[in-house]
């Protein structure tokens, strides 16, 4: 086809006699020998793509970077059909510089739902580069947490190394990440503990709709984690900034540290008592966090009203825990 190329694509281009002729040569021709004619001749992209489309769902096609991928993003535009496969194939070419062109082509969701798809198959490296230029555009970030089905627990991970805390908007509704969350195969108990960490940060801050939420998937994973003196001082860094002062004596201790900042934000923003209630799956941990309420400006007050709130099962020993810590001041 190299040979032969300048004549082809001006015999498409001829009358229809020259045409037919042309078209029949392309028919001939497999779909290994299309793609070697265009990488040597990059010029015949467009009109090789507009007769063979499926080209632009190979991994190779996107690998050969003498190709003129903007012919290609143009057909895609035209072709929404294609547009999931070939975002597929962009990735397993292992080129991360078109992340920012399939995005600004075809949308950040677009690429965003494929790269989750397909995020415990591929090689992470190349994953984690899409996934930071995606992470770019928050309020698509959001939109897709929000929408998406399921969501692998790993990519969540990465996306809150990609991002602040504060990044995802949330100006109404339920917060993206507690939806994501909600849909995924994590559990708070099994929650990996930087994550945990973002999410207890993001509550402290303002930019959430669902604090309480956010805290009670996060805080055990995290305030075991101090407790055990094993949490990443990564992790430790996305919270001390958006924790309280406390008594010198007492500030190289992060678990009170942590258990004073969210018995705070519950006490000082008036959040539901039942879920203050269900915060902690250990009974130990709630009893810090009671003991940290009681002693800030109306906790009590707010304590009592944790222990009329409705609950079942095994959080009803919470009304013990408050009783006696209450009744015993």
């Amino acid at each position: 086809m190299e040979t032969r190329s300048p004549r082809l694509a001006r015999m498409l281009t001829d009358g229809e006699r020259e045409r037919t002729i042309a078209e029949a040569a392309l028919k001939s021709l497999t779909a290994e020998e299309l793609l070697s004619g265009v990488i040597r001749s990059p010029e015949l992209t467009p009109l090789v793509i507009a007769w063979k489309p499926e080209l632009i769902i190979s991994a190779a096609f996107w690998s050969a970077r003498s190709i003129k991928s903007d012919a290609a993003f143009a057909m895609l535009s035209n072709r929404p059909d294609l547009a999931s496969l070939a975002v597929a194939a962009m990735i397993e070419s292992g080129r991360d510089d078109l992340a920012a062109k399939a995005i600004a082509a075809l949308g950040a969701p677009t690429v965003m739902r494929d790269l989750a798809a397909g995020w415990q198959t591929r090689d992470p490296r190349i994953s984690g580069r899409w996934l930071k230029t995606l992470c770019a555009h928050s309020a698509a970030l959001a939109e897709f947490f929000s929408t998406a089905p399921s969501i692998p627990g790993e990519l969540l991970v990465n996306v809150a190394r990609c991002t602040s805390p504060d990044a995802l908007p949330n100006e109404y509704g339920d917060d993206p990440w507690l939806e994501a969350l909600s849909s995924s195969p994590i559990s708070s108990a099994g929650i990996d503990t930087y994550l945990a960490c973002y999410l207890l940060a993001r509550a402290l801050g303002w930019r959430s709709q669902n604090p309480a939420g956010l805290v009670q998937f996060g805080f055990d994973a995290a305030y075991n984690a101090m407790a055990d003196d094993r949490l990443p001082e990564d992790a430790w860094r996305l919270l001390e900034d958006r924790l309280p002062w406390v008594n010198p004596f007492v500030s190289w201790d992060r678990c009170v540290r942590v258990g004073k900042a969210i018995a705070a934000l519950f006490v000082d923003r008036n959040l539901p008592a039942a879920v203050f209630a269900r915060i902690s799956e250990n009974d130990s941990n709630f009893a810090d966090l009671a003991r940290a309420a009681a002693r800030i400006y109306r906790g009590r007050d707010y304590l009592n009203r944790v222990r009329l709130a409705e609950l079942s099962g095994k959080y009803v020993s919470r009304k013990r825990i408050i009783a006696d810590l209450v009744e015993g001041w």
